[in-house]
């Protein structure tokens, strides 16, 4: 992932949706008042950069709509279809920390590790015996982070439009048909008509 300093503000680069990513863009519209969101979302529409602050999702006393599980919903609803954009993610300076530190340890035991071809990272770790790089935050949040992250990005995917079945099409047709051959059923103003 890409890091981005700004502000003594570190973000990670999570989504760039059509390289709608520019740093300096982003730097020159960044403004301090996002300094208190976890997540940014910067849109790019007749060729103009908006920037959106969100939540992450556990955070308390804050609308559902300023949350990280809304902005699905904010780039469907508020943006241009199918429009550039990216998400953004604080990073702690403690997860920071940790990913330093995971680094050294990793460069250190790297010599004690055979490769195994095809094999990932995670797998030579298991296999020299050594213990997971732990994540920022606490475990519980982690897990929700991560499944929030990936359900999101499952579900983000350019709509198709809607198109009607000749059957709905058909039926439609009828009941239209239906409705303007009928004579008018209440009896008072047919027998009004009858009389003139």
């Amino acid at each position: 992932m890409t890091m981005i300093t700004i502000d003594h503000m570190n973000f990670e680069l999570m989504e760039n949706y059509r390289d709608a990513f520019d740093e300096e863009q982003f730097k020159g519209k960044y403004s301090e008042v996002l300094n208190k969101y976890d997540y940014i979302v910067g849109d790019i529409g007749y060729e103009k950069l908006r920037l959106a602050g969100f939540f992450r999702d556990n955070k308390k006393k804050v609308e559902r709509d300023k949350k990280y599980s809304a902005i699905e919903d904010y780039l469907n609803e508020y943006c241009n279809f199918g429009c550039a954009y990216f998400v953004l993610r604080k990073v702690t300076k403690a997860e920071i920390k940790e990913k330093e530190l995971s680094a050294d340890d990793r460069e250190g035991n790297v010599t004690d590790v055979e490769e195994v071809p095809g094999t990932t990272p995670r797998q030579e770790q298991a296999a020299a015996g050594e213990p997971e790089a732990p994540k920022s935050g606490s475990d519980k949040e982690v897990r929700e982070r991560t499944k929030l992250e990936t359900d999101w990005k499952k579900k983000r995917k350019p709509e198709q439009p809607r198109q009607k079945s000749t059957q709905q099409k058909q039926r439609k047709d009828e009941s239209h048909n239906e409705t303007t051959n009928k004579t008018p059923q209440n009896k008072t103003f047919a027998s009004f008509q009858r009389g003139r």
